[in-house]
């Protein structure tokens, strides 16, 4: 391939070379993907299909994911392609995880620690949502809302 100038630049051939192109290593030791990415900020890679890239890292890394498994992060950083970085869990284990960093919208944005906390309370008890809507001056919804994030960690 030729640019303007008339040199000539020579693409990675294989898959990794692509890969590891598109990756640059921070401080923490996590390769952060610098290609395009997904809208929820995950790599995107093609190789002959578009595929998430710390899927294609693991898989490429690790070897194969078995069906209905996700790809982790330890790290947290969902650009990260690092394999030393990924694990493979449920999508209830990811869920979980995302919950215990806080990464699940815990507490729900508008609500203060106490708050969520206070809500939680009452829907363990088996207080009705409308109930709890009118003591704590929150709309159904919004509890609701915690409500789901509650029953998906206890499933």
């Amino acid at each position: 391939m030729s640019d303007l100038q008339g040199t000539t630049r020579t693409r990675p051939s294989t898959a990794i070379e692509r890969f590891r192109a598109k990756y640059a290593v921070d401080e923490s030791g996590c390769w952060v993907w610098t290609a395009g990415t997904t809208v929820g900020d995950y790599p995107q890679f093609w190789d002959g299909k578009n595929v998430r890239g710390h899927r294609w890292s693991y898989e490429f890394h690790c070897g194969p994911i078995a069906e209905g498994m996700d790809v982790c992060h330890r790290c947290d950083n969902p650009r990260c392609v690092n394999p030393a970085h990924l694990f493979l869990g449920t999508a209830l284990e990811n869920m979980r995880d995302a919950a215990a960093k806080g990464r699940m919208g815990f507490p729900t944005p508008h609500l203060t620690d106490s708050e969520h906390a206070a809500i939680v309370e009452m829907l363990r008890s088996g207080v009705p949502w409308m109930r709890i809507a009118e003591i704590t001056g929150r709309s159904c919804s919004t509890v609701a809302k915690v409500s789901r994030q509650l029953r998906a960690l206890t499933v």
